[in-house]
């Protein structure tokens, strides 16, 4: 935040303290008729010095999506706060939805979807009442579902619409439910720990992420043989399915509840 910014915060918070203060003391001295005037009168001036932080968030809200969509190749045509529930993802009380009209690389009219978080000073960083950032780019396709994503950019979309925390890495990918893990992947290793099998979400994330990956299969029997074989707590039991010529190993975690599968990259 520039000096003005942190002037008003500044000024915001005395006002605010300054009022309860002042509340307290006309309540306590028996004036309670100037209450009214007092709240409606310092309402009005937090409003007032808040208003260079409000565009302050705007203008890195704006200089974000620029930055995006030039990186793109493209061009912004227009930025457009979504005030109704118009749009296709989910919102938090400390997120805005923006409606993004651009030009595309191929000079082509289109409409992306962002939603920005409303920190003052990290746009970037959640807060409270927020979701993480997130694009939708309508040209790129529909918009994807737990049974419909295509990609692992897809699955951290639905991981965040459904309010899991999604974390990317290359060819890892963990989903975590609150601070405790519920699935982690790693592609590259051919391994995939499960600890929510329970959950229809987590194993819907692991047929997703299987089938993101070339290896298709039957979603019935993986969550019949990977729930049975999680009951076990026992790493020594385990059973091999076989998927389009490949061998997939699901044992039992080390935990109750939990399952490994591995898998021949």
């Amino acid at each position: 935040m520039g000096v003005i910014e942190n002037v008003s915060l500044v000024l915001v918070i005395i006002m605010l303290f300054g009022s309860i203060g002042t509340t307290v003391y006309l309540n306590m001295s028996g004036r309670k008729k100037w209450i009214p005037r007092l709240l409606i009168g310092s309402l009005a001036m937090m409003f007032t010095l808040s208003l260079p932080l409000l565009l302050n968030l705007r203008s890195d809200h704006d200089a974000e999506i620029e930055r995006v969509i030039a990186n793109r190749d493209g061009r912004v045509l227009d930025i457009e706060a979504v005030m109704t529930k118009e749009y296709p993802m989910l919102s938090g009380k400390a997120n805005t939805i923006y409606r993004v009209t651009y030009q595309n690389k191929n000079n082509q009219t289109c409409t992306a979807w962002y939603r920005g978080i409303n920190h003052i000073g990290n746009i970037h960083e959640t807060v409270r009442g927020s979701l993480p950032e997130q694009w939708y780019f309508k040209e790129d396709g529909p918009y994807p579902t737990l049974h419909t994503a295509r990609s692992m950019d897809d699955l951290i979309i639905v991981a965040q619409d459904l309010r899991y925390n999604a974390r990317q890495e290359n060819e890892r990918f963990n989903i975590y439910n609150g601070e405790m893990p519920m699935l982690m992947f790693d592609h590259e290793q051919g391994h995939m720990e499960l600890w929510e099998t329970a959950s229809d979400d987590c194993l819907s994330f692991a047929v997703r992420l299987l089938e993101i990956h070339g290896i298709n299969v039957n979603q019935d029997e993986f969550f019949r043989i990977t729930r049975e074989y999680s009951a076990y707590g026992d790493p020594n039991k385990n059973i091999t399915m076989r998927v389009n010529s490949r061998q997939l190993l699901i044992r039992s975690g080390i935990a109750t509840g939990m399952a490994e599968v591995k898998y021949e990259n």
